[in-house]
């Protein structure tokens, strides 16, 4: 198996006879990990005596077609998890919506994964790659295969990869606002909110966030009256660092290296904010209004808002 950090880092592979034993599951009720020489295995929910523990052997956040594919080439079985069937279901509904066969839903999904990945080698190799203008319109292109009369949901892999990858090349390219509005629709068309990804989800959002919480850096027209206040975005990072912190703990545990960074992190960010701080009794309304006028500005239904965990 690979040997994953905390942090995603992926270091090497072992040999390990009773991580072997956790068989897979696309909805696992726990996860593994290493923290320096120990392998972790954390669970993700209440498991009952006698349950069989299970971990994902692929990267939960694809989709059921991705999956089957990986698992199939992979692992030489097909899993039959509970969320596969479910998720199959819901295809067989999008397909019949659309009035198209479901394997074009993998195929299209497939060609939108292939294409940003040779947008991030152009990329890297070049460090100029393609006009972003151009990745859109091609990336809207792809996508008419299945939804000719609207965008393909930000909800629906890989769409959600995509976005954050558009966020990164617009960071890249000076462009803080548009990477944010991107790295916004990205992290939460991410809908299963719990376990390792959404820890380093909420991450990478906070990274792209704190481009925008000062000033000098948001390159703004002094015109955009839609953008958040300074006391908004200043609530908003600090809400979502303090849910970074508690996901952190939850997941990984209070002695990881990882968790204890985010705590340090945490407590350098908050230590000139005003009170009430994150936890405390009052901020969770003064969040829900800063995100309520983030995610106006960046164009994102409220129904894909982020609860404070309490």
């Amino acid at each position: 198996m690979s040997i994953h950090q905390p942090n995603q880092n992926t270091i090497g592979t072992t040999l390990d006879l009773v991580g072997s034993l956790v068989s897979h599951s696309c909805d696992p009720n726990a996860f593994v990990f290493f923290e320096q020489s120990q392998l972790r295995v954390r669970s993700l929910r209440p498991i009952k005596a006698g349950e069989e523990i299970t971990q994902t052997y692929v990267d939960s956040k694809a989709s059921v077609m991705m999956r089957q594919k990986i698992i199939k080439s992979d692992y030489f079985f097909t899993c039959e998890c509970d969320r596969c069937q479910e998720e199959l279901r819901d295809y067989q509904t999008w397909a019949s919506k659309e009035n198209i066969p479901a394997h074009v839903f993998a195929e299209t999904e497939n060609d939108i994964l292939q294409y940003l990945n040779q947008v991030v080698e152009d990329y890297n190799t070049s460090r100029t790659g393609t006009a972003l203008e151009q990745i859109e319109s091609k990336l809207s292109l792809l996508t008419t295969r299945v939804f000719p009369k609207q965008d393909w949901p930000d909800t629906l892999w890989p769409m959600s990869d995509g976005k954050m990858t558009l966020a990164t090349l617009y960071r890249d390219n000076g462009n803080h606002l548009k990477a944010v509005i991107y790295a916004l629709k990205g992290s939460l068309g991410f809908t299963r909110r719990s376990g390792p990804n959404w820890d380093y989800t909420l991450f990478e959002l906070l990274q792209f966030i704190a481009l925008v919480v000062v000033p000098e850096q948001r390159r703004i027209s002094a015109k955009d009256s839609s953008f958040p206040r300074d006391r908004q975005l200043w609530d908003f990072f600090h809400g979502l660092l303090h849910q970074l912190l508690t996901q952190s703990r939850k997941t990984f545990g209070f002695d990881t290296a990882y968790t204890k960074a985010i705590a340090t992190w945490y407590t350098e960010a908050i230590s000139s904010a005003d009170r009430p701080l994150p936890g405390e009794k009052g901020f969770s309304k003064r969040f829900d209004k800063a995100q309520s006028v983030v995610l106006s500005w960046a164009g994102i239904d409220m129904s894909r808002k982020i609860v404070l965990a309490k």
